[in-house]
């Protein structure tokens, strides 16, 4: 794992990824400590992935024990685009009756997430902490420019793109992510594209979301050195990660929470 992550543990067996570069409370969950069954064993924190929804309460409950939090992350209902939405301080929506797949919390204090399953997960925050993002990247939104209209988003709150931290969570890798002509196409035609997001061999074109959303955040004004990842193949890691390629469908749910510095 790299030196800037770190794997971190609470109470019943509960487990999740924190990147040490983030100044603010946050964790990208893995598999282990809830007590969901079969494919969704056993943290699945998705409610759509067609598991017992109190097994998904419950280990809601776990989940923001963990971090003291005294509501639920506030959610979105994603869509696989470049929607952005902020939260409100006296935001009172029920999460996921929103749609999206990035949230910027610049006022309110409830934390807020992306859920994943093969999708990258991106946390953002500024320097300072007082204004935080959480991005669902899959291949359709990193095309889309979700990850950089995050940071325009954080940008209309004051913050320079050039002092925001960005940390990507587990995802599916280069290694796993083989895809269709029609993806290498849509890629291939973005003024940030860049040879090395494609991997050719012969199986096949592969593609690398890590390398194309980094080269997504510089061109949106990210410093080099302010952009993490966990190297974490959700494929490869079954153990620790859910997969929605690799089980075809029938899998858990990973949260990416982050919750602003608002005192």
């Amino acid at each position: 794992m790299p030196v800037n992550f770190q794997r971190s543990s609470g109470e019943q067996g509960l487990e999740y990824l924190t990147c040490r570069a983030l100044p603010v409370p946050h964790g990208f969950s893995l598999r282990h400590g809830g007590i969901s069954q079969g494919p969704w064993a056993s943290l699945n924190l998705g409610s759509s992935a067609g598991d017992d929804p109190q097994c998904v309460a419950n280990n809601k409950a776990r989940w923001a024990a963990a971090f003291n939090l005294k509501e639920a992350p506030y959610t979105l209902h994603q869509v696989h685009g470049a929607i952005v939405q902020r939260v409100q301080p006296d935001e009172a929506l029920e999460p996921g009756t929103r749609h999206g797949d990035a949230l910027v919390n610049a006022s309110g204090s409830r934390a807020i997430g992306v859920y994943t399953a093969d999708c990258v997960p991106i946390l953002l925050a500024s320097g300072d902490g007082k204004v935080v993002g959480a991005v669902h990247a899959g291949w359709r939104g990193t095309v889309a420019g979700v990850a950089a209209a995050a940071i325009a988003e954080m940008q209309q709150e004051g913050v320079l793109p050039e002092h925001v931290v960005a940390a990507m969570g587990p995802a599916i890798g280069a290694c796993c992510f083989a895809v269709g002509s029609e993806v290498v196409a849509a890629f291939a035609a973005l003024p940030w594209f860049r040879p090395e997001i494609v991997i050719q061999d012969a199986g096949g074109p592969r593609i690398d979301l890590y390398a194309a959303i980094r080269l997504q955040l510089l061109a949106a004004g990210l410093h080099t050195h302010h952009i993490y990842t966990s190297d974490m193949c959700t494929v490869c890691h079954p153990v620790d990660c859910y997969s929605w390629r690799r089980d075809r469908g029938q899998t858990g749910r990973h949260l990416a929470m982050i919750q602003r510095r608002y005192s």
